[in-house]
């Protein structure tokens, strides 16, 4: 972004205490290969999309045990916050064959490898995930004269999101 560019942003949140009672939506058409691996439909193409086996296990491992839905979704996050270090230095070698997978075995990555990782890891689990980039921008830096925050690029963030029944992205 240029710098001075204005951005005009609105911002929302959600409650997870109301998020403990809603339904989310299937993943597109979840094909289950076995007991270790999955696949997922393409949406735009109806084509199937391999998920790795490694991914959806560990998926079924972490979810165990956990009802479908908030709840579900919650523990996988944590799991992977748990397991992994955020580490924006950290680049995927080019010899990996699977970005996810070696963010998993080597537990350390920049954000995009967190939402990329969550974002396999719910799908595995039949939901409905998209990756989103936008800004996080630390509110100290808001100046309050000009009424702006300037953004760096240490602001660009990735995060990924999970569809409601009713079509809402949280």
């Amino acid at each position: 972004i240029p710098p001075l560019t204005v951005i005009d942003v609105t911002s929302a949140g959600h409650r997870p205490a109301l998020l403990v009672d809603a339904s989310f939506a299937p993943a597109f058409a979840a094909i289950e290969s076995g007991d270790d691996g999955g696949e997922i439909a393409d949406d735009a193409s109806r084509s199937t999309v391999p998920i790795d086996p490694r991914i959806a296990g560990q998926a079924r491992r972490w979810g165990i045990g956990v009802d479908r839905g908030w709840t579900q979704i919650e523990r996988i996050v944590a799991r992977l916050r748990d397991h992994a270090v955020h580490d924006r230095s950290v680049d995927v070698p080019e010899e990996a064959d699977d970005a996810v997978v070696w963010f998993l075995e080597h537990r350390r990555g920049p954000d995009y490898l967190f939402a990329s990782t969550a974002a396999l890891l719910l799908q595995a689990l039949d939901y409905d995930t998209r990756l989103v980039t936008g800004f996080y921008v630390d509110p100290a830096r808001y100046d309050r004269v000009a009424g702006c925050t300037a953004v760096t690029r240490d602001d660009v963030h990735v995060w990924c999101e999970v569809r409601t029944e009713s079509g809402d992205w949280i």
